[in-house]
């Protein structure tokens, strides 16, 4: 996640939050508050309408908000398949009015909380005019107009639905074409495009708010512009799109879409 001039990363099997600048220079990280600890974490978030950040804890089935600082400011969730109970929560994202959208990724659905995990409404898994039931969706974007985009990752597609929860769009199916995926995860939302961190492709996708293929990035490999199990993607307010090279064990940075790489590789200290 991306917000000002700093990034936050879940460093998953680290179990923390990391941060830095957007140049990379380490700030800060937190673990655990209270006696209690993050289990996994996979998603996190910044929300600029309330100054929190929110965190998929993923093998606690909850959702954590702290401040910018780490500071400990509550909690919601526990495993099950109720409203407000989650399954290997994932994806996390906010809309701008600050309400929260997290893709509970094991019991097939998105759902939607207002800022203090008040529950909302869900999607899925099973939506109507959707061709079969979400399958482990992982990501979650919202735009300006609140349409919802999700990475159904064991569908290979991507889903779109408008404020209410109705369909408006899907693309993609299994392969590695231009409209293709292989278990997309990560997924963000730019002033009229849409990028995809498509896992098992080894590559970034970037395509118009209605699924038409603008351009796409990757490189299978170790050296500094190439993925391995690229998982998650952001932008900053300048356009400068940042993606998680999770088996690398880097945050890669490229300048407005043009493929050309920047010198940032941040790694934990």
């Amino acid at each position: 996640a991306t917000a000002d001039n700093y990034v936050y990363v879940a460093d998953m099997l680290n179990h923390r939050i990391q941060k830095f600048t957007n140049q990379g220079a380490f700030v800060l990280e937190w673990s655990s508050w209270d006696s209690d600890h993050f289990q996994s974490p996979s998603g996190v978030v910044y929300s600029s309408a309330h100054n929190r950040v929110y965190v998929a804890d993923t093998f606690s089935h909850r959702i954590v908000y702290f401040t910018p600082s780490g500071g400990y400011q509550g909690q919601w969730g526990s495993f099950g398949i109720g409203s407000s109970n989650f399954a290997w929560p994932s994806g996390v994202a906010v809309d701008e009015p600050g309400d929260v959208y997290v893709a509970d990724t094991v019991n097939n659905r998105i759902q939607k909380f207002n800022t203090e995990g008040a529950f909302q409404t869900s999607f899925g898994p099973n939506i109507s005019g959707l061709a079969g039931a979400l399958n482990h969706p992982s990501g979650v974007a919202i735009d300006h107009s609140l349409c919802v985009y999700i990475s159904d990752t064991g569908n290979h597609r991507i889903v779109k639905l408008d404020s209410a929860g109705n369909l408006v769009k899907t693309w993609g199916s299994f392969g590695n074409g231009d409209t293709q995926f292989n278990n997309p995860v990560g997924i963000t939302i730019g002033s009229n495009f849409v990028i995809i961190a498509d896992t098992g492709n080894n590559r970034l996708m970037k395509y118009t708010r209605d699924g038409v293929f603008i351009a796409q990035l990757d490189t299978f490999g170790s050296a500094s512009v190439e993925f391995n199990n690229v998982t998650g993607v952001a932008l900053d307010s300048h356009g400068n799109v940042y993606s998680t090279d999770t088996n690398n064990h880097t945050v890669k940075v490229y300048q407005v879409w043009h493929s050309v790489y920047l010198p940032l590789v941040v790694r934990a200290p």
